[in-house]
């Protein structure tokens, strides 16, 4: 194995071949010979001037950029906006379904009936009889020449309808004629009584009212009592 340390000169040395205290004759771009130490200075100060231009350019371009930024910084205010990204991890959430059962609740209402007591008085009430002529009253006349109690008595039973009296001085014919027709109210003015000069025993007692008149014919009966035989009317 070769000493690596074989191949270095030795300290002090000259490399072998050049001769000591002279400079390497050609250079580099010395093609043809003829280009000197004054080649390579013209060479290196084009270097240091394009160098120095792309130095301007680079410091001019920086300034505008820079002043171009102080503007825009003015005018318009500069957001930035971090975008942040959320990863949300998908939760699943299971929800126990709860069923819930409500107890019905069944309320029985008691019938309540409540009875009221309706006390309904019962009123009786007692007409008195109609009015009567008394049956004293209701006996035919027995004087001779003077029917006119009896004319009288059946005129007061016909303005109350007492027909019952009536019968017992009057016949049918002249019950029937009388009352058929109602009274007014308005009482008959009697006149008299007197004989018609056809029949001896025949009187007419006359009766008065507005707008005609009555005359009842009054004959003896049986018993020899004066009765209404019949009636007749005559308007005035």
């Amino acid at each position: 194995m070769t000493d690596p340390t074989q191949m270095l000169p030795t300290v002090g040395e000259p490399p072998a071949g050049t001769p000591p205290g002279e400079p390497p004759t050609g250079g580099p771009g010395d093609g043809d010979g003829s280009d000197g130490e004054g080649g390579g200075m013209d060479r290196r100060l084009v270097a240091i001037l394009g160098l120095l231009g792309a130095i301007v350019v680079l410091l001019v371009v920086l300034l505008v950029v820079v002043s171009n930024s102080d503007s825009d910084s003015d005018d318009t205010p500069t957001t930035t906006t971090e975008a942040t990204t959320t990863t949300v991890a998908d939760t699943t959430t299971t929800v126990a379904e709860t069923t819930t059962t409500a107890e019905a609740t069944t309320t029985t209402v008691a019938d309540t009936t409540t009875t009221t007591s309706t006390t309904t008085t019962s009123t009786t009430t007692t007409s008195s009889p109609p009015p009567t002529i008394t049956p004293a009253r209701c006996v035919g006349d027995d004087r001779d020449d003077d029917p006119d109690d009896t004319a009288i008595v059946f005129y007061d039973a016909w303005t109350i309808d007492d027909v019952g009296c009536a019968e017992r001085v009057a016949t049918e014919d002249a019950i029937a004629t009388l009352f058929r027709a109602s009274w007014s109210g308005t009482p008959w003015e009697f006149q008299s009584c007197e004989d018609n000069g056809l029949v001896e025993t025949v009187i007419e007692c006359a009766f008065r009212y507005e707008g005609g008149a009555a005359f009842f014919e009054m004959q003896v009966g049986p018993g020899s009592l004066w009765r209404v035989e019949s009636v007749r009317f005559r308007a005035d």
